[in-house]
């Protein structure tokens, strides 16, 4: 059974330990970062080396190694130490610490016995882990759990990448070897290999003008030819039996007190992965040469080094002063062996095993992975959500509280306009719903620019003082993002000032996938634009030709197509995160106008269950609120109400007090069908305008039961007809009012019945497509940090053509309309006619209610 990750595996060992199968024989399969226990190893950097050191040096006895034994077999486990249910690997690792027995070495023993095995997949799919951890995957059923990614596991698993640096450092460990006679004669074929792969990376460099700026990229046969030229064919790949024969210490060898140097495991993994590939690109007279592209990249990376330490005329070295580090540009060559199809790693598993399941929530287009894979999947079946309509909002919006349009490409995310839009919106949202909220981004890259201008504009004060706000961190230790987590957890459970927390995190990262965000952990999930990958990046366009250029003859989905998945998949894991369970319920909130002015062409990647629930809006106002800022810290901020509460599943709330909001008028009907007319609040007059301070909410017409508050309003059809705040109350009564009502669902019985189709009806033009479109000015894929991203030789495509075209008319526009805006400010202020009169396309007028009907409660008029 593989999954992504070990904190999907303890998941999936918790419900198995809730089945009739808790006590079948198993175990969990992991690396010595989750599972050393030996004090000296377990902080060490490199693990995997101090761990060889420990077991096989002169002095070394690992005493945790040795007392394997103590757990190794499962009756042992489940009698003796009392894991006779499923566990996960902390558990194993528990027991090891208290028995002082090594809980890597333990799992693998475990193996032989065990009916379920758990593991991440790339252990079952990267051909040297198999081999390193003695996985034998003949006759085997396999289960693959989140399915979604095994495309993109199975080409990192058949490609490789190394830098120059690390191929001088294997070259100079081999040469060691050589002079002091240590096995010459397997080092030496190994140390003329990286000598000649060397020379020809240099050659290249020499050979190609301009490389400063640019890429050479080759095809697999072109590869083969030159590696030919290098003295590697198939008939040399006995070097690979060389290498097992340096890397494998001999029985003597271990029984001698005399300590034999080898090269690390750095150099010896390096070696083997360049000879893995080999062997695809070699295999079935290079049957899979057509599958790999191999690129020469040059980068630059910043670094911080101290000033060389010069000697004087005596040869002493005197510092009179503590040197300041400077920061070096330094080169960085990279050699990428890219595979481009997953069929090359997956045929390792097809044919061998029994049988191949794959499952996720996500794999739509289901019939694109049988063509990737290279396998023909006889039963397929794609299930129905296990939750009801009622107990999940989902909404697109079009724009922020102060209006302006929300459109999250590249273009649109560099402005401090949409920056800021996007953080009033987000804030917005943390004053109406109570407990843990989730923000997904399209890149880390986005994630700071938000972050550093909200800390500027005080923005993320303002929503520290509603949620406890954490952001997902790029890089750092394991340890600290788990700490992090638990901060988010915590929150959310704490009664203090604040109301829950809110998680920022990023698309295809550490939050997004694998983790589960049950009941209050997740009430809402708010996503930020569509999570494209960064079009520029070599390998997405490499991947795209070879896609287009293999549709036809292998059917593959073409490079748009495959493109524009590999956005919604992510983006339908990350609202995946909201709804865990059959009892769960929560908010749904899709940032970005494109999925309501092109819904044929956004809305049909999202999976079933959210597409069916989809309700676009575009327009947002300021609702009744308290005269004190939500923003501040203080206690009348009881007043600003969750939209989501915590009312039984499918059952109306009790009546609430009309005195905090006005809000739609088919919202009553809703909530209370029970309630007669004259027990409606009714219309009041409108007293003096005096304009307060308010805050933005959103509007809608009713989804759920649970959703005490509205959030978006629906679009009208028509535009908004002008308010006479000095007429007289209407006497008419709710039901009155519901003929205006422009959503897609009628009340029936306090429910919700769909009118006419699960899904809205929407105009298709001669020019759109039931399918998605490729979309190439839509990239948010992050750079590299700290080194500058090698360019393509390659002419201009016709898709930076037209995007560039798109700009520039986009400019024109703006000046056009602006100069259009200033002559009409100016007519205006020099027309007596005007003095005095009301912008009224801008006006949003602030008055109070009659505080003889209802005192203190703000309401806000958008006059049009």
């Amino acid at each position: 059974f593989g999954t992504r990750t070990h904190k999907q595996i303890k998941q999936i060992a918790h419900e198995l330990k809730r089945t009739q199968y808790s006590s079948t024989p198993m175990t969990v399969l992991s690396s010595r970062d989750h599972s050393c226990v030996h004090p000296e190893v377990a902080p060490h950097a490199n693990r995997n080396e101090r761990c060889k050191d420990l077991r096989e040096g002169k002095d070394g006895r690992c005493h945790f190694y040795h007392n394997v034994h103590r757990m190794r077999d499962q009756w042992t486990l489940q009698g003796t130490h009392g894991l006779n249910q499923a566990w996960d690997i902390e558990e194993l690792v528990s027991v090891g610490k208290r028995i002082r027995a090594c809980a890597y070495y333990a799992s693998r023993e475990l193996m032989q016995t065990a009916n379920i095995v758990f593991c991440p997949y790339n252990y079952l799919l990267d051909p040297l882990i198999r081999e390193s951890m003695e996985i034998n995957l003949e006759g085997q059923i396999l289960v693959l759990d989140e399915a979604h990614n095994i495309e993109d596991c199975a080409r990192e698993s058949a490609s490789y990448s190394l830098d120059q640096r690390s191929l001088n450092l294997c070259k100079e460990e081999l040469e060691s070897m050589i002079s002091v006679k240590i096995r010459r004669a397997q080092h030496e074929p190994l140390r003329n290999f990286c000598y000649s792969l060397i020379k020809y990376v240099q050659d290249s460099l020499m050979s190609e003008r301009g490389f400063e700026s640019a890429s050479k990229v080759w095809s697999g046969r072109e590869v083969v030819a030159i590696f030919r030229t290098l003295g590697i064919t198939p008939d040399t790949l006995s070097l690979l039996k060389n290498l097992a024969a340096v890397m494998e210490r001999e029985e003597q060898v271990k029984e001698e007190t005399v300590e034999l140097p080898t090269i690390s495991s750095a150099s010896s993994t390096l070696l083997k992965s360049l000879f893995m590939v080999l062997d695809y690109l070699y295999r079935s007279d290079g049957s899979f040469a057509d599958d790999y592209r191999v690129a020469l990249q040059r980068s630059y990376t910043w670094s911080n080094q101290a000033p060389p330490d010069v000697p004087d005329a005596n040869g002493f070295i005197v510092r009179r002063h503590r040197h300041r580090n400077t920061r070096v540009k330094m080169e960085v060559l990279s050699l990428s062996f890219w595979c481009l199809n997953p069929a090359v790693a997956f045929s390792d598993l097809n044919g061998r095993v029994h049988s191949i399941v794959l499952t996720s929530g996500t794999l739509s287009p289901m019939g694109s992975f049988s063509s990737e894979l290279g396998v023909n999947f006889t039963v397929q079946l794609e299930a129905n959500h296990v939750i009801n309509k009622s107990q999940v909002w989902v909404g697109t919006v079009g724009a922020g509280p102060q209006g302006r349009k929300l459109h999250a490409t590249f273009q649109h995310t560099e402005t401090y306009a949409f920056q800021d839009e996007v953080g009033e919106l987000l804030l917005h949202v943390c004053g109406a719903v109570s407990k843990g909220v989730l923000c997904f981004l399209p890149s880390y890259k986005m994630l700071e620019k938000l972050r550093d201008r909200w800390v500027n504009t005080g923005l993320w004060e303002k929503m520290e003082s509603l949620k406890t706000v954490i952001a997902e961190p790029r890089r750092g230790p394991k340890g600290d993002f788990d700490e992090l987590l638990q901060c988010y957890y915590d929150a959310i459970k704490s009664t203090g000032h604040r109301d829950g927390a809110l998680l920022i995190a990023v698309c295809r990262g550490k939050v997004s996938e694998g983790l589960d965000f049950t009941d209050d952990n997740a009430r809402a999930v708010v996503t930020i634009g569509i999570p494209f990958p960064n079009i520029k990046d070599l390998q997405v366009e490499l991947k795209m030709k070879y896609n287009d250029q293999h549709c036809k003859t292998r059917g593959l989905l073409s490079g748009n197509r495959w493109y524009e998945i590999q956005a919604y998949r992510a983006l339908n894991q990350a609202l995946g995160r909201c709804i865990r369970h059959k009892n769960d319920w929560g908010a749904l909130v899709l940032v970005d106008e494109r999925y309501k002015n092109n819904p044929n062409k956004y809305i049909t990647g999202l999976s079933k269950w959210v597409r069916q629930l989809v309700h676009h809006h575009d327009r947002t106002r300021t609702e009744a609120g308290p005269t004190r800022s939500p923003g501040l810290r203080s206690p009348e901020r009881s007043s600003v109400r969750s939209i989501l509460t915590n009312a039984p599943q499918h059952q109306n709330p009790p009546v609430q007090s009309a005195t905090l909001t006005i809000i739609l008028l088919n919202i009553y009907s809703f909530y209370f069908p029970d309630l007669k007319n004259d027990d409606k609040p009714p219309k009041t007059p409108v007293a003096n305008a005096n304009v307060q301070q308010v805050y933005p909410i959103f509007e809608s017409s009713p989804v759920n039961p649970n959703f005490r508050k509205p959030i978006f309003k629906v679009k009208d059809n028509n535009s908004l007809p002008s308010v006479d705040i000095n007429a007289k109350p209407s006497t008419s009564t709710i039901e009155d009012k519901m003929d205006t009502a422009t959503d897609t669902v009628k009340i029936q019985n306090g429910g919700l019945t769909e009118v006419d189709g699960a899904e809205p009806q929407v105009q298709v033009s001669d020019d759109d497509d039931e399918t998605i479109f490729f979309t190439p000015e839509l990239f948010e894929g992050d750079e590299n940090e700290g080194q500058e991203s090698p360019q393509k030789v390659r002419d201009v495509t016709a898709i930076e053509e037209e995007r560039e075209g798109e700009e520039e008319e986009e400019r024109e526009g703006k000046e056009r309309e602006s100069k259009r805006r200033r002559l009409s400010r100016s007519k205006h202020k020099n027309n007596p006619a005007t003095q005095g009169s009301i912008d009224s396309t801008s006006l949003v007028l602030n008055v109070r209610v009659n505080p003889l009907h209802d005192p203190g409660v703000l309401i806000s008029l958008l006059c049009l």
